[in-house]
């Protein structure tokens, strides 16, 4: 007897079918949320430290107001799409 790990990700899990939801199928289920004001108001500050750039410069509070529900990654694609852009 093997032991068999499963692991599923999802970003939409009311779409899943209900057979997959029902008790036994999936031992345990995880939420992750979003990053709140405080952890993407330093992740944007990290961010921008790293590129050596002032962060005087930049309005981070406007930055961190427009980014709710918002994953760090998706942060990480903006930063890096607006440097880009100057």
């Amino acid at each position: 007897s093997k032991v068999v790990i499963v692991i599923a990700a999802t970003n939409n899990p009311e779409n899943l079918d209900k057979a997959l939801r029902q008790n036994g199928r999936f031992g345990k289920e995880i939420r992750f949320e979003y990053p709140a004001r405080k952890y993407r108001n330093e992740f944007i500050k990290r961010e921008l430290s790293s590129m050596a750039l002032n962060l005087a410069e930049f309005d981070i509070q406007a930055l961190v107001d427009r980014t709710d529900g918002k994953s760090f990654e998706d942060l990480k694609r903006v930063i890096r799409h607006a440097m880009t852009q100057s």
